[in-house]
């Protein structure tokens, strides 16, 4: 063979090589066009899932300041269910008069500013028993029954023999308060 005819097959095989390059280059132009596209994609989902970790968070908010509610709403539906039924017990069946007492505390002696007070009193022929009904009795709320029971008596001239308090839920705390301050509690 000639180097004639060597060096058109030489260049023969370089166009089909440059050919080949120029299809390869396509091919990766095209790739980096659709990394593009898929890394696009990508930043979209990105944000789509951080704004649905901000929802769901926000959703779950909600959620348990809805269970908080309820639950609060349950708790107040339970103290006077019970309420009513300590009535309906102890003032028909056994003689016992059961009330709510209520007075304006315009010294703040209670909660420190002046305002509302209840107290639930149940009184059997001299013997007077103050009694608190509660879904959950914490430390400070012992301090406020105490003030309470001592504001009742700085009004009524009356003292009171008994403190109780009847609640599905103590803190730990509480009843080592009621125990030091002798509040009888009646709770699982």
């Amino acid at each position: 063979m000639k180097v004639e005819e060597r060096l058109l097959k030489v260049e023969e095989r370089l166009a089909n090589h440059e050919e080949r390059l120029l299809k390869v280059e396509e091919r990766l132009a095209n790739v980096e066009e659709r990394l593009l596209k898929v890394e696009e994609r990508l930043l979209k989902v990105e944000e789509e899932i951080k704004n649905l970790r901000i929802d769901m968070q926000e959703g779950f908010k909600r959620f348990e300041r809805l269970i908080t509610a309820l639950g609060a709403r349950w708790g107040i539906m339970s103290e006077k269910a019970l309420r009513e039924a300590l009535k309906g017990v102890f003032g028909k069946e056994m003689g016992y008069s059961i009330t709510a007492w209520n007075t304006y505390d315009e010294s703040g002696y209670v909660y420190g500013y002046p305002s509302n007070v209840e107290l639930d009193i149940v009184i059997s022929d001299d013997k007077i028993i103050a009694l608190e009904v509660s879904s959950h009795i914490k430390k400070s709320d012992v301090y406020i029954f105490r003030k309470k029971v001592e504001l009742y008596g700085k009004k009524v001239g009356k003292n009171v023999q008994r403190l109780i308090f009847v609640t599905p839920f103590i803190d730990d705390e509480a009843r080592e308060a009621c125990q030091a301050v002798g509040i009888e509690v009646y709770s699982p």
